[in-house]
């Protein structure tokens, strides 16, 4: 992947507008946390648990029922 591209987006007019974008490659390598390792390829797989983010999910108006 290059380092720096150009982008076409058509508005809503019909006009063509140029915008470069700069890609920052990461330094370090992508932690594992877990998920799929294919052995004869090498390609990772990771859980979905690793791909989103971590906010806590906290419903007060949750109505629970214990017997």
């Amino acid at each position: 992947m290059p380092n720096k591209f150009d982008v076409e987006i058509r508005l809503a007019d019909n006009q063509v507008k140029i915008v470069s974008v700069a890609v920052e490659k990461q330094q370090r390598p992508k932690p594992y946390f877990g998920g799929f390792r294919n052995n004869n390829s090498g390609i990772t797989y990771h859980h979905a648990f690793t791909q989103t983010d971590q906010t806590e999910n906290y419903h007060p108006n949750k109505i629970e029922r214990k017997v």
